[in-house]
């Protein structure tokens, strides 16, 4: 015969150990779904306000305590990455779709058009594109790859002659950041300047060269930052 003593312990540890197994996944749970709340709470406020934003001010919009935020993100290029490389990766396929279009100027048109679209309600994305904001090495290899294939877009509108060929991806970056800025509530008055812009690039004859050279990866951070 058992030990009542020694059965009510076992019994004890039993039941302690199924509350630990139990309350393990339960854990686990509550912190995926705060990870989810600071997510939207940060993906909400960058677009609307840029990647400036405060990790209070997330936590208040997340209702969970700054502390939950730093948990899940102990730095903010963390908490941008999360956000941001999957809307970079967009960024690139786009430019990849715009090389199925089969006319090279339409296909710049659209990719123009397109990620102008997509950033003007994003202010931490144009942030990003430009590395003014946070930075990090992932984001800045997926910005490389983006730059790499919208120039392909560029270099086929040439190659077809329909784009002068003094044009340059850093003047598409410049000019794409500058018109993404341009936002006017109940207005779509960036197309304006959009066309302004496609116009000047169509080829012409007896078309000036343009002065100076494009301006390099580091000079559109400056930009960006100064904007």
């Amino acid at each position: 015969m058992s030990d009542p003593a020694t059965t009510q312990t076992a019994g004890q540890a039993a039941g302690q150990g199924a509350v630990q197994t139990t309350g393990e996944p339960r854990l686990r749970k509550d912190a995926q779904r705060s990870r989810q709340l600071v997510l939207e709470a940060a993906k909400s406020l960058f677009a609307a306000r840029g990647v400036e934003v405060g990790f209070d001010e997330i936590a208040r919009r997340a209702g969970v305590g700054v502390g939950t935020v730093y948990r899940r993100f102990p730095c903010r290029e963390a908490l941008v990455e999360a956000l941001f490389a999957e809307k970079l990766l967009r960024v690139k396929q786009t430019a990849a779709t715009a090389l199925e279009i089969p006319d090279p100027w339409q296909a710049l048109v659209w990719f123009c058009e397109s990620c102008i679209s997509e950033q003007q309600c994003d202010r931490g994305l144009t942030q990003v594109l430009a590395s003014g904001g946070v930075d990090t090495d992932s984001l800045g290899d997926l910005r490389e790859q983006i730059g790499a294939a919208v120039d392909d877009v560029v270099r086929r509108a040439q190659d077809a002659g329909v784009v002068r060929s003094d044009l340059a991806y850093g003047d598409l970056a410049v000019t794409l950041h500058v018109l993404s800025r341009m936002s006017v509530e109940g207005s779509e008055v960036w197309r304006r300047y959009l066309a302004l812009f496609l116009d000047s690039i169509r080829t012409r004859s007896g078309q000036d060269e343009l002065p100076g050279p494009a301006p390099t990866f580091s000079m559109i951070e400056e930009i960006a930052r100064r904007l």
